[in-house]
């Protein structure tokens, strides 16, 4: 080839000044590309190089006036790999989480029945427990359940048993 053709995969030539001047950001914007299979090119777009190739995977390079390139190829993955940790343990630890209703008998703390999200499921163990020692009277009262949800966050080292012997019901 000679010198006065330009090779579309090469980058056209520049002086120091103008390299420095497109650098600094006062030059033009370049763009160099080439198109086919397995083609590649680059761009010089206020300081920042982008380039790629025809495969569509292409990395951004961020420059700066210290000279020095900031790549941000490897944070994705990196957000991506926390985020997915992040959820398989969250889930991990809510699988393991506390105790089932049928786990929680008379001598149960009451830290143990508020872990109990579902309200019917706390109504239930409120009942067999009434049932288990003789209180049967606060069974179906609408204000059994708040007041032993209160006992129980007033005093979560109590046994659950306790707690329901002593419920009232109104």
């Amino acid at each position: 080839m000679s010198s006065t053709e330009h090779d579309p995969n090469q980058l056209p030539r520049i002086s120091a000044e103008e390299s420095q001047r497109r650098h600094d950001g006062d030059g033009p914007q370049t763009r160099s590309a080439s198109t086919g299979p397995g083609a590649s090119g680059s761009t010089n777009i206020a300081g920042n190089n982008v380039s790629g190739n025809s495969t569509g995977r292409g990395d951004v390079v961020g420059g700066n006036k210290s000279g020095h390139n900031i790549s941000f190829g490897g944070i994705g993955i990196v957000v991506a790999v926390v985020a997915v940790l992040f959820f398989v343990g969250r889930l991990l630890v809510q699988g393991a989480g506390g105790p089932a209703p049928s786990d929680i008998t008379q001598p149960s703390p009451c830290s143990d029945y508020q872990q109990i999200e579902d309200a019917s499921a706390r109504t239930a163990i409120i009942n067999r427990i009434a049932v288990e020692i003789g209180h049967q009277g606060i069974i179906g009262s609408p204000f059994v359940l708040s007041e032993v949800d209160a006992a129980c966050a007033a005093a979560p080292q109590k046994s659950i048993g306790a707690v329901v012997t002593k419920a009232r019901g109104y």
